[in-house]
């Protein structure tokens, strides 16, 4: 059928680098570019070959493995044969990446980020917007110049930038899930300790906090619970078990099959028709050939 045409690997790889990637987002803390290629890379080829050999969507979130290379283990300090070429590579058992998925991807942590100091901020709308659906309207008037005291950590510089009113409407969606990721540095690479703007250093607090995990699709509820996790794995496994992930990569396939955002209740009703078995724990290329074998694929003009 139409996914096994040598053109659907090509469809697949625009989808996975339009929802995942996004080139407007540099790499400011990465200075090989041969590398920043391969870490982009790393992300595609995992995504499509658990589409392929479909895999439930929990699997991005939980995988204890990724798709590398020599410039990818390298970067990760993983262990393994040396090899000229592509192959999955496995976390070892203490490595913080292992069952954390994309959400320990560098393509993702070493782009939303400062030359210096990671951003949260970034990170958590990431998390928001492109795995969960919930998106934010443009900040009003906002500065993005966060103001470091030199006793401040990373975490507590943004946390003051952020505690006017006006931002908490938002942020409060935000900082608890950027605040997270507060030990993977702007390269991406693990850390535990932090040094200040005075030489001091100090161990890093990566406590976090997610609201609206078990809310509506798309919808950010202020009045729900914030749900603490520990590390990424654990948040991984929190929005692997919400449902939120499921529902928010078929939303994001059906943009990019239409080419716009669902607008209207019979974008609604086509997307949760197709999406099913997906949101029962099938496989993300059986959802595939569910939609292109749908009303919506085979009639359209």
């Amino acid at each position: 059928y139409v996914l096994d045409d040598a053109r659907a690997e090509r469809g697949l790889r625009r989808f996975i680098k339009g929802w995942l990637i996004n080139n407007q987002y540099p790499f400011p803390a990465i200075n090989n570019p041969d590398l920043v290629v391969a870490l982009k890379e790393e992300t595609v080829r995992f995504v499509l070959d658990n589409i392929e050999s479909n895999m439930p969507f929990s699997e991005l979130l939980l995988a204890e493995y990724t798709q590398a290379n020599d410039l990818v283990a390298d970067h990760y300090g993983l262990a393994g044969e040396t090899t000229e070429g592509w192959g999955m590579r496995r976390y070892a058992n203490d490595d913080p990446r292992t069952g954390a998925g994309l959400l320990g991807h560098a393509s993702f942590l070493a782009s939303r980020t400062n030359t210096v100091n990671p951003s949260p901020i970034k990170r958590g709308v990431f998390v928001r917007e492109m795995l969960m659906c919930q998106e934010f309207p443009p900040p009003a008037a906002a500065n993005f110049d966060v103001q470091f005291e030199d006793d401040d950590s990373n975490r507590e510089a943004t946390a003051r930038h952020t505690q006017e009113p006006a931002c908490r409407a938002c942020h409060q969606f935000i900082d608890g899930v950027g605040f997270g990721f507060e030990r993977y540095d702007s390269q991406g690479l693990y850390r535990v300790i932090e040094t200040l703007g005075n030489g001091e250093t100090q161990e890093i607090d990566a406590s976090g906090a997610i609201k609206s995990l078990y809310s509506p699709e798309t919808v950010m509820d202020p009045d729900s619970e914030a749900v603490p996790y520990h590390s990424i794995a654990e948040l991984a496994a929190l929005i692997a078990g919400s449902g939120q992930g499921e529902a928010c990569f078929a939303r994001q396939f059906y943009r990019y099959f239409v080419r716009r955002e669902e607008n209207k209740l019979s974008d609604e009703i086509i997307i949760r028709s197709y999406s099913q078995d997906l949101r029962n724990g099938g496989g993300m290329r059986d959802m595939l050939k569910d939609l292109v074998l749908s009303d919506s694929f085979t009639q359209r003009r």
